[in-house]
């Protein structure tokens, strides 16, 4: 990751990417604190009857312990839970607006 033309590095421990931000030599954290960003959603291009199954496809990923985004969108293909009220092209488009999850 470059910031401000120095390179920071991380390391991998069980699934989640870390920085040693107490590093005396490192002066991209000065004051102690890293903040990580979050991506913008991108709406643009999307009708609001598609924001809203986006909007419902996800809610309904999470209260199913958030599969992978290919796994629901296959789940709601093939009709696996009856009587969602969501497409299939509402979990892509859940993507596109929210980035995967």
């Amino acid at each position: 990751l470059q910031v401000d033309a120095e390179t920071l590095h991380f390391r991998e421990r069980q699934g989640l990417y870390q920085h040693d931000i107490s590093d005396a030599n490192d002066s991209s954290f000065e004051d102690g604190h890293a903040f990580a960003g979050v991506p913008v959603m991108s709406t643009e291009g999307f009708t609001p009857s598609a924001q809203a199954g986006a909007e419902r496809a996800r809610t309904i990923q999470a209260r199913i312990a958030f599969p992978s985004d290919a796994d629901f969108e296959a789940m709601v293909r093939t009709n696996a839970i009856n009587n969602l009220p969501i497409s299939a092209s509402d979990v892509l488009s859940a993507r596109r607006i929210y980035g995967p999850d």
